[in-house]
């Protein structure tokens, strides 16, 4: 396992902490695994970082046999492989750490609209699915149920791995949906999309924001949707403006909103802050 595609299996989400494990890492930088485990059982770092990074857990070989392995936060990887020499390892650190962060940003594109989901949403699955409607919500787990084959049908699934289907995200209220738009856009970084160089103002270009980050909605739909963002969102002034663009130092055609709150600090420095 030495290419980017390949770590795309390495790094995992487990109950919504991103994590990899030692037979991976093994793997990828073509390690026994026993030394692996060595070279964690041997770290010197604090039994606090220790607990919090990384976890024994055990897993069952090709004889069907339990074997020991620990998994490990992007922390706790960091830690591990900063003892990993040379040009070859320099590469696959640098791989490792942006699926990590690829991951990242997949966990929180499912935690800005996972909380949208409720009993009778339709919803289907994020790789792409018919609609299923959820009949009943456990902790982190959905009851789906759909129509196929002649008869209903029925599936529990992690609520990570469904999102709302474009039927199911009409349904929500514009309140709903306002709040699903702001807090995607808030939570990837406001100053990533807005073009304003103004304290008060929010300029941002929708094809933009829809291409990076689809969980907002399709463009022709918050056509329709921003014109009614007023507080406690920003507030919704005009359209289509030229804007000379902060971003990309040139203009762009943009969406105009007044912030609630200043987006500047004393710095002059762009910084998140939330509706």
């Amino acid at each position: 396992m030495n290419t980017p595609i390949e770590l795309n299996q390495a790094v995992f989400i487990d109950k919504q902490e991103i994590k990899t494990d030692s037979l991976k890492v093994a793997e990828a930088f073509g390690k026994l695994h026993k030394n692996v485990i060595r070279d964690i059982e041997s770290l010197n770092c604090s039994s606090e970082f220790n607990q919090l990074n990384f976890e024994r857990v055990d897993y069952v070989d090709g004889k069907g046999e339990k074997r020991p392995m620990y998994e490990m936060t992007k922390d706790g990887f960091i830690f591990l492989v900063m003892g990993f020499t040379g040009a070859k390892a320099a590469q696959i650190k640098e791989a490792y750490i942006k699926v990590f962060n690829q991951m990242a940003e997949r966990l929180q594109q499912q935690l800005t609209v996972t909380p949208f989901i409720q009993v009778g949403s339709l919803v289907q699955l994020r790789s792409g699915s018919p609609d299923f409607t959820v009949q009943h919500i456990d902790g982190q787990l959905a009851t789906v149920i759909w129509f196929g084959r002649g008869k209903l049908q029925k599936e529990i699934l992690p609520l990570s791995c469904l999102v709302l289907s474009e039927a199911g995200f009409a349904g929500l209220t514009h309140n709903q949906q306002l709040e699903t738009f702001w807090t995607a856009v808030m939570a990837y970084g406001i100053h990533h999309l807005n073009h304003s160089n103004r304290a008060d103002q929010i300029a941002l270009n929708i094809t933009q924001v829809t291409d990076t980050l689809p969980q907002t909605g399709k463009h022709q739909d918050l056509l329709q949707l921003l014109p009614h963002s007023k507080p406690p969102y920003p507030q919704y002034l005009e359209r289509n403006i030229v804007v000379a663009s902060r971003l990309e130092r040139k203009s762009c055609r943009c969406w105009i909103f007044r912030s609630t709150t200043p987006l500047l600090d004393v710095s002059g420095q762009h910084k998140v802050v939330a509706p």
